[in-house]
């Protein structure tokens, strides 16, 4: 037989094991074939306070089941015949047939059935103890200073090494040239009066310093008034970071050279 306990209680799981084991025998005798499934069986802690008897639970014509004990003192007579009641449940027995049978409940002669479980053990697990001995604690502390030596050491190699190499090129880049001058930007070309004023389509003819004529093209009838502004305009010409402005006055809408 396979028995899958699942124990929350620090109750010994062997020692809850032989108390399922004879159960099992004499209620689950199919599980006792080889190749059966096994039974799982999850023992918690009642919930009654102060209490010695035990109590459980499980589905009908299942593998699974689940025993309540006492935290302290269980009566173990009660729990072998909490045991054998859940695994008639495994196998179908409802509480109706179970009416009055000091086999599955506690009438009768139930104590004297199930006699044999007070000679069973139940004991404790035994807690180990976490106080670590003074000479194990002096050992490990020991052996993590060496350690902490041994990197310190090594950490202390790395430095020198690389302050030395920071020193030798630190000489290294003293020594070289000054890096060169990145080139100036290039200048822009900026156009030059008469290319500026013949964008406008007039042309430029040049009379003395800072002295010019401004003609309309070929094809282009030009008024008198429009005449004058236009050289007065270019007169005005200023030169202001190599850029030409060209401020000429429109001209009205009666203008000449509108016809």
């Amino acid at each position: 037989m396979r028995i899958e306990l699942d124990n929350k209680t620090h109750w010994r799981s062997d020692h809850l094991k032989a108390f399922i084991t004879r159960g099992v025998k004499d209620e689950r005798p199919d599980l006792c074939k080889r190749g059966a499934p096994a039974l799982r069986v999850r023992v918690v802690y009642t919930r009654s306070s102060g209490t010695k008897g035990s109590s459980g639970y499980a589905s009908y014509n299942s593998n699974r089941m689940c025993i309540r004990l006492a935290k302290e003192g269980p009566d173990k007579v009660d729990l072998a015949g909490v045991i054998y009641h859940e695994l008639a449940h495994t196998r179908g027995v409802k509480h109706d047939a179970m009416r009055g049978s000091p086999r599955y409940r506690r009438v009768g002669n139930y104590r004297r059935i199930y006699g044999w479980g007070f000679d069973l053990p139940l004991e404790k697990v035994e807690k180990k103890s976490k106080k670590i001995p003074v000479d194990v604690k002096l050992a490990h502390a020991e052996k993590m200073l060496k350690a902490a030596m041994t990197r310190e050491k090594g950490a202390t190699t790395l430095r020198k090494k690389w302050e030395a190499k920071v020193r030798y090129y630190t000489k290294r880049a003293a020594m070289l040239p000054p890096p060169p001058k990145p080139p100036a930007p290039p200048k822009l070309k900026q156009p030059g009066l008469a290319e500026f004023v013949e964008s406008f389509g007039f042309r430029l003819e040049e009379l003395g310093d800072n002295e010019y004529e401004v003609f309309p093209k070929e094809g282009y009838n030009l008024g008198d008034g429009c005449h004058s502004r236009i050289c007065r305009g270019v007169r005005d010409v200023k030169e202001t970071v190599d850029v030409y402005q060209f401020m000429v006055e429109p001209c009205p809408d009666d203008c000449d050279c509108r016809e």
